[in-house]
Order: C-alpha cells, then sequence, then structure tokens
C-alpha cells in the first residue's frame, strides 16, 4: 500500500501542502497556511506616515534648506570682501618685502618645475636681489595709481619713456616695462592705465600755436614747390622755429605706444610684424604670448627695466595669476627663460622683478 502511494503520488517541491498518514494507512494532503511577504522575509512593516509627520518632515527640509543657502550666502560675501581687499593689495604678496617674495615664488616654482630636481630648481630661483622693494607705495593697487606706481617706485622708467633718446622710445621692440597679467580683457586695461606715463603736449599758448594739439597729422598748407610762395623771411624764420618745436613734439608723442600683447584678436606673426617696425615702451601682456615673442626674438630685453607682475588681480573664480594653475604654470616658464634671467643678472642696469 505504501509502495503504491508513492507511485501515485509526486508531490512537487513547490506545492504548499504537508501529507498525513493515518493508522489505517490512508494518505491525506493539508494545504499549507498562507504567510504574507512580511512575514516571509523576516522584516516588519514600516508604519505608515501620518499627514502631520510629513507636514514636519518637510518643514525639517525647508528648515535646512534655508540654513544651507544662508551659510551660502555668507561665505559668498566674506570671498567677495576678501576679493576687494585682494584687488587693493591689501594682505596681498605684492606689499611684503622682497625676502617674503622670494619664499613666495619658490614655492610656486616648486608646484610648476615639479619633476625638476632640487638643484635644478635653485638654478631658477629668483633672488631676493632681483625683486624691487614696493612696500613705500601705500596707495591701494588698482589700474587708476597703475600710473602713481611706476613713478614712484621705479622713477627712472617714468623718465625713458619721455625720452626720444632712450632706446626703449627710439628703437623698435625694446619696451622699458612689461606688465604680465592673466587674460586679454585685464591686459587692456593695464595698457590704458600705463597711458598716463607717457608724453603729453603742453597746454601752453606755444602748444595751442603747434597744429591742433593733437597727436594726428599736422594740417596742410599750400606751398609753392619750394615750400616759401607768398613769405617773408622773417615769416619764414618763424614758421621755421614752430615747426622745428611741433616735429619735436610730435617725434616724442609718435616714439610712445603702449603695446597689447595677448592673444585675443593678434595672431603672433601679426605681433612679430609690428614689434619688428614699432616702438613701444611699455607693454601689458599675457605670460604665454610674451613669451612667444621673446622666444621668437621679435621682442628684445636688452632695454628692460622692471617686469611686472599683476598679482593684485583675480579672475571670476577669485583665482589669482598664481592661483590659476594654466597662467601660473605659463608665468613660471617665462620667467625661466634665460631671456629673462639674463635681463635680471646684468652687471650693468639689470631689469627688476616687481609684483603690483
Amino acid at each position: 500500500m505504501a509502495d503504491t502511494l508513492e507511485e501515485n503520488y509526486f508531490l512537487d517541491d513547490n506545492e504548499a501542502g504537508s501529507v498525513v498518514g493515518s493508522d489505517d494507512g490512508a494518505v491525506s494532503i493539508q494545504d499549507e497556511p498562507e504567510h504574507s511577504n512580511e512575514e516571509q522575509s523576516g522584516e516588519p512593516s514600516a508604519p505608515r506616515q501620518s499627514a502631520q509627520d510629513i507636514k514636519d518632515e518637510a518643514a525639517r527640509k525647508a528648515d535646512k534648506n534655508r540654513k544651507r543657502k544662508e551659510k551660502e550666502k555668507a561665505r559668498k560675501q566674506k570671498r567677495a570682501a576678501q576679493s576687494a581687499d585682494f584687488a587693493q593689495g591689501v594682505g596681498s604678496v605684492a606689499t611684503q618685502p622682497p625676502d617674503m617674495q622670494a619664499d613666495y615664488l619658490a614655492t610656486k616654482q616648486s608646484v610648476s618645475f615639479a619633476k625638476l630636481s632640487e638643484l635644478e630648481l635653485e638654478e631658477l630661483r629668483l633672488r631676493e636681489s632681483m625683486l624691487l622693494d614696493t612696500t613705500a607705495f601705500d596707495k591701494p593697487r588698482t589700474v587708476d595709481t597703475l600710473a602713481d606706481f611706476v613713478r614712484a617706485c621705479m622713477p627712472s622708467i617714468a623718465k625713458s619713456v619721455t625720452n626720444a633718446k632712450d632706446a626703449s622710445v627710439s628703437q623698435p621692440g625694446r619696451p622699458a616695462l612689461v606688465i604680465l597679467t592673466g587674460n586679454a580683457l585685464r591686459a587692456a586695461e593695464l595698457a590704458r592705465g600705463l597711458r598716463p606715463l607717457g608724453p603729453q603736449l603742453p597746454t601752453s599758448a606755444e602748444a595751442s600755436s603747434n597744429d591742433d594739439g593733437s597727436a594726428g597729422p599736422a594740417k596742410r598748407r599750400k606751398v609753392d614747390k619750394d615750400g616759401s610762395k607768398g613769405q617773408s623771411k622773417e615769416g619764414k624764420k618763424g614758421e621755421a622755429k614752430e615747426s622745428s618745436s611741433s616735429s619735436s613734439y610730435k617725434a616724442l608723442l609718435g616714439g610712445f605706444s603702449v603695446a597689447k600683447l595677448f592673444a585675443r584678436h593678434f595672431k603672433l606673426k601679426e605681433h612679430e610684424a609690428w614689434l619688428r617696425e614699432q616702438t613701444t615702451p611699455l607693454a601689458a601682456g599675457t605670460p604665454q604670448r610674451v613669451a612667444a615673442l621673446i622666444a621668437s626674438g621679435s621682442l628684445h630685453l636688452d632695454s628692460l627695466q622692471a617686469l611686472v607682475i599683476d598679482q593684485t588681480w583675480v579672475d571670476a573664480k577669485q583665482r589669482s595669476v598664481f592661483d590659476s594653475f594654466e597662467t601660473r604654470d605659463e608665468l613660471m616658464k617665462l620667467l625661466a627663460l634665460d631671456a629673462v634671467m639674463g635681463s635680471f643678472k646684468r652687471s650693468k642696469a639689470p631689469a627688476k622683478l616687481v609684483l603690483f
């Protein structure tokens, strides 16, 4: 009987039942009690949230978001205040003495040239003697005070750029001062700030008699072939004197310009051709373009008196020229050029590195 039952009844493993035998040999199948998913999983069911609990949770999230926004706003205000101070040189490394500036630059060089050995870094190090002490300048360091900064800290440059016989004014591509900054827009602003250093036409009666008092072309005069028709000897002498005076002013003004040396709107070949023909005692640009012009031989440093780094400027992310790794690395590469280091090490009238 048991064998028959074993042959005729094959229970699938998935069937939820049990086999029950009686004393007389009868067999019956009984269903197992149903179990809920919670009981099968062994996990207690989560209690349902009431409407009040949902409201409380939403209020807690809103309060958390409000506090987060307030903290972020406070951080932005703090950064803005720090940026305003930094833009004026307050607490900037530019206002520190040369020894501290040299240490600061050494740390930046070690970051930019991480693969160089200590001995190689030592050869590239910018010494304290190469830096100009500008701690006496107590005005805010802005574009509007740039000309005053040059006059106060580098009076020889302010004098040489108004001297028509100076090499920076009389020979093309030989600036007396080059200022380096982070982007093209800032370079254009600095170029504007440097213009007041240039020669100005006198405002006296003599100046008014010299054409129209501008640097434009002279007024045309009707003259015959020998240039003396209808003029007396005294008139000729007077005009010759006036013309000589006017020419001297024009020669001075014509020899002064502030070069904008950055890649935006200007191709490298255009800059090279322009520097071969134009005199530019003052220049403002970005490290990458200035380095390329030095390397090409179109920008000469034999008349350079100061290489200025616009350290107080910060970009939209509050990064200075030393903080942005793209600009910092290009700047460190420029300072390591043989031509630049050679200008700092000249035995006669060496150039100075200046932090503005």
